[in-house]
C-alpha cells in the first residue's frame, strides 16, 4: 500500500453512523500521514438519510461509489422515523441489498473480551477463566433474509406471514472453507451451530459443512445446537474458536456475544465479497437515542478499519498499530459512557478518537 491510493466509501447512514465513521475518516488521515498511505475518502448516502434525499434507501449512486471503491466503511442504518415503510422499503434493506450487489457472501464476526474492561463486563469472572476469543462465521446471502416469497395474507379474521428459508451446497461449502482457513490460523476448532432436529436448512448446512471440514487436515470439527449453543457461549466460551453458522442464527449470536466485549460498541464485523470489495460494519446499529449527543462509542468502527486494513488493504502492521492504540488508550483508563463502571461518566466520541490519535502519534 505504499504511495499507493486507496479508495475507501464511506457510507455514515442513520443515528450514530454519521458520528462514528467520522472518527474513522479522522484516524485513517492521521494514519495515512504516519504510514505513508494514500486515502481517497468518499462518502455516500445509504439508509433513512438516502430515502430522504434520494426517495431510496441504496440509490444507484452510492452503489456506484460502492462498486468503484477498494473497500466499503458502513455506518449504521435505520430508526423509528422509518419504522412504517414496507419491510422492503425501510432503511435497514439497504445493506441487504448492498450485500447481494456486492456479492459479499460470508460475514466474520470477531469477539474477544478486553482485559482493559473486565470491570465492566456483566458476566461473572468465573466464566471468563481462560479468555474469550472466538470468530463467527455467518453465511450472508441464503438463509430466511433472501428466500421467497416473503407475503401477508389476510382470510377473515386470520392474517398469515410467509418467510422462507433456503441453503444451497456451493453456499455452504465456500462459507466452511473460510472458517477452516481461520481455524488453522488460530486454534484449529470449528464448531457448526445450526438446528438441525427441526430444520430441513440446518440438516443441509451441517451435513455438507461436516463433509468440508473433515476435508481440512489439522481443523477439528464440532457441532451445537442452536439451543444449547446460547448458553454454553455464556458459561464457557473458552471451548469456542470459531463459530460456523447460518445466516439467522449468525446475527443473533453476534450480538449475544457482545456482551463479553462490555458493549456492541465495541465489535467489529467484515463482509468478505466475491468482487473483492469488502464492506465493514460495526455491530451496534444505529442507536437513535443517543444520536447526534457525541457520546456513541467510536472502537467498533475503528476496529472495522483495522479489519479494512487487514483484510482489503494488506496492511497488517499498520492494523497493529491501531490495534494497540485502542488497548493503550482503555488501559490508560479512558472510556465512553457505554463502558463507564458508574455508567454515567465516560468522554464524548469525539474526545475518544482523539486519545486514540494522540497515541497513534506517539507510538
Amino acid at each position: 500500500m505504499l504511495n499507493t491510493t486507496a479508495r475507501i466509501a464511506i457510507l455514515p447512514g442513520d443515528g450514530i453512523g454519521p458520528e462514528v465513521t467520522a472518527a474513522a475518516a479522522r484516524v485513517l488521515t492521521v494514519l495515512g500521514d504516519l504510514h505513508r498511505m494514500n486515502f481517497d475518502l468518499t462518502e455516500a448516502p445509504v439508509g433513512g438519510t438516502a430515502i430522504d434525499q434520494l426517495g431510496e434507501p441504496l440509490p444507484s449512486e452510492s452503489l456506484s461509489i460502492c462498486e468503484q471503491a477498494d473497500a466499503i466503511l458502513f455506518g449504521a442504518v435505520g430508526g423509528p422515523k422509518w419504522d412504517h415503510l414496507q419491510i422492503a422499503d425501510r432503511p435497514e434493506y439497504a445493506l441487504i441489498d448492498l450485500r447481494k450487489e456486492l456479492e459479499c457472501y460470508v460475514n466474520l464476526r470477531f469477539v474477544r473480551a478486553y482485559p482493559e474492561l473486565m470491570d465492566v463486563i456483566p458476566i461473572k469472572e468465573q466464566y471468563l477463566e481462560g479468555g474469550v476469543d472466538i470468530v463467527i462465521v455467518r453465511e450472508l446471502l441464503e438463509d430466511i433474509y433472501y428466500g421467497t416469497p416473503k407475503q401477508r395474507t389476510q382470510q377473515g379474521n386470520v392474517i398469515t406471514a410467509v418467510d422462507t428459508a433456503f441453503y444451497t451446497s456451493p453456499a455452504v461449502e465456500r462459507v466452511t472453507d473460510v472458517a477452516c482457513r481461520l481455524a488453522k490460523e488460530r486454534r484449529g476448532v470449528v464448531t457448526v451451530v445450526t438446528k438441525p432436529n427441526v430444520l430441513e436448512t440446518s440438516r443441509l448446512f451441517l451435513d455438507v459443512a461436516r463433509r468440508r471440514i473433515e476435508a481440512h487436515e489439522s481443523v477439528e470439527f464440532r457441532q451445537e445446537i442452536i439451543d444449547a449453543a446460547v448458553l454454553k457461549l455464556i458459561l464457557t466460551p473458552r471451548d469456542f474458536d470459531v463459530i460456523l453458522t447460518t445466516n439467522q442464527f449468525g446475527d443473533i449470536l453476534g450480538d449475544e456475544l457482545g456482551v463479553f466485549a462490555g458493549s456492541l460498541g465495541l465489535v467489529a464485523s467484515a463482509a468478505l465479497s466475491n468482487k473483492g470489495i469488502h464492506l465493514y460494519e460495526p455491530v451496534h446499529g444505529s442507536a437513535p437515542d443517543i444520536a447526534g449527543r457525541d457520546i456513541a462509542n467510536p472502537i467498533g468502527m475503528l476496529n472495522c478499519v483495522s479489519l479494512m486494513l487487514r483484510y482489503s488493504l494488506e496492511a497488517p502492521e499498520v492494523a497493529v498499530s491501531l490495534d494497540e492504540a485502542i488497548q493503550r488508550t482503555l488501559a490508560s483508563g479512558w472510556r465512553t459512557k457505554d463502558i463507564s463502571s458508574a455508567g454515567s461518566n465516560g468522554v464524548s466520541t469525539t474526545r475518544f478518537t482523539d486519545l486514540v490519535i494522540e497515541q497513534l502519534e506517539t507510538e
